[in-house]
């Protein structure tokens, strides 16, 4: 792959992103911050996954020759090894509720950068995260550059411990965020079935 040995040298960094290629995902946006972020200092990105949108993604990445699409990556062992192996995870999306993605690379130790807004920033945290804009490629490539200027061992020990204490499952978290709506629903004075009831 292009980006794993443009990262091979000591001072490179290497950004891993889990993902669909779909406009939300603002992978554009993603492989923009980065050839911004190469013009201080080498970084690579791969980016695992596959979407309606991956050729015009594939059309950006050729334009930046440290990105690298690997499309879908089945083998969940080869994807924890990936993740083992970036300096830490770039993501995109501010419009999920649950970040899973940012879930899976806290237990593999790995650093995230993330939008300042939705599910992903839920999981983040100063001593292994750095946040930024929701699709700001600028504000992005100055969190990349923060991120690959910090002590690397330090955040992922950072991010080892917050899979330990922070990351939940699927169901249990959305068991939590259901009776989240069910407690202000309750302080509205209103049952969940006529809050339903209601939107229709």
């Amino acid at each position: 792959m292009r980006c794993w040995s443009a990262a091979a040298s000591a001072d490179a960094t290497l950004l891993l992103t889990v993902s669909r290629h779909h406009p939300e995902k603002r992978l554009g946006m993603l492989v923009r911050a980065v050839a911004r972020a190469n013009a201080q200092r080498p970084v690579g990105l791969v980016i695992v996954g596959d979407g309606p949108t991956r050729a015009w993604t594939e059309r950006a990445a050729r334009r930046v020759p440290t990105v690298h699409i690997a499309g879908i990556v089945r083998d969940r062992q080869l994807l924890a090894r990936m993740m083992a192996s970036a300096d830490a995870l770039l993501h995109g999306s501010a419009a999920e509720t649950y970040g899973l993605g940012i879930a899976e690379a806290l237990c593999a130790g790995l650093p995230l950068i993330v939008p300042n807004r939705g599910g992903a920033v839920d999981l983040a945290h100063p001593a292994y995260a750095e946040v930024y804009a929701p699709g700001d490629a600028r504000d992005a490539a100055r969190a990349i550059l923060r991120m690959a200027a910090r002590d690397r061992a330090a955040t992922t020990q950072a991010a080892r411990a917050a899979a330990v204490s922070r990351v939940q499952t699927p169901e249990a978290h959305f068991m939590a965020l259901f009776q989240h709506y069910a407690a202000v629903l309750a302080a509205r004075g209103q049952a969940p079935h006529d809050a339903l009831v209601s939107a229709a």
